[in-house]
């Protein structure tokens, strides 16, 4: 969200903003398509956004919007790697995916991978303040605490999979596959927390504190 505009990904290549998110709903005519000139059987799965540049990431590689979104540009193209997810701290970038993928951008345009030998696949990304934490299969997790320059390998004790992470004053919280939910107070050290559900967890937001897994 920026100057009054909600924008959104798709599965049909496609970005779609809108102004009025109360009153829209999926596949109405309040939604207007942004052109990416990629396949329409080409995903996009996240979205970021720092100051008027957008970088919206999928399983067409990475694509940039410098003008609040109005055009857009591919800048890594990836045919066989899809990415997940990618967040950003002041406009420093880190988009994740599978097979370990890792890449690490200062303003969206040059990117640089920072793959450390793990052929896993990356489903979540969080920043707090430079550290950024991702989730991924059989529980396992990376973290850098510089800004994106260096990443490390760490593993929660679990051995399902973290579908998504995110963080609130530094608290990072994991959820994932059979109820999985793993905190940590650095995003190197996790513990397990009970759930009440064995089901999947796909996604976990929070407000002052509050977190909430669905």
């Amino acid at each position: 969200y920026g100057n009054n505009k909600y924008v959104a990904v798709s599965q049909n290549g496609h970005i779609y903003y809108t102004t009025d998110i109360v009153t829209a709903g999926p596949g109405d005519s309040m939604w207007t398509s942004f052109s990416t000139g990629t396949s329409n059987s080409k995903e996009f799965k996240e979205i970021t956004k720092y100051n008027s540049t957008y970088i919206a990431v999928g399983d067409c590689g990475i694509f940039r919007s410098i003008n609040d979104g109005q055009t857009w540009t591919e800048i890594l193209a990836h045919h066989t790697v899809n990415f997940n997810a990618i967040t950003n701290n002041n406009g420093c970038y880190v988009a994740v995916g599978d097979n370990g993928y890792i890449y690490v951008s200062n303003d969206g345009n040059s990117w640089s991978s920072k793959y450390l030998g793990l052929d896993i696949a990356f489903y979540g990304i969080t920043n707090y303040q430079g550290t950024f934490v991702a989730v991924g299969e059989t529980g396992k997790i990376i973290r850098s605490y510089n800004n994106g320059v260096t990443f490390a390998y760490y593993a929660a004790d679990t051995k399902h999979s973290f579908r998504a992470v995110t963080n609130y004053n530094g608290k990072y919280v994991a959820v994932g596959d059979c109820g999985t939910i793993c905190i940590s107070s650095d995003g190197a050290a996790w513990t397990s927390v009970p759930s009440g559900t064995t089901k999947n967890l796909y996604g976990i937001t929070c407000y002052n504190g509050t977190f909430v897994a669905v």
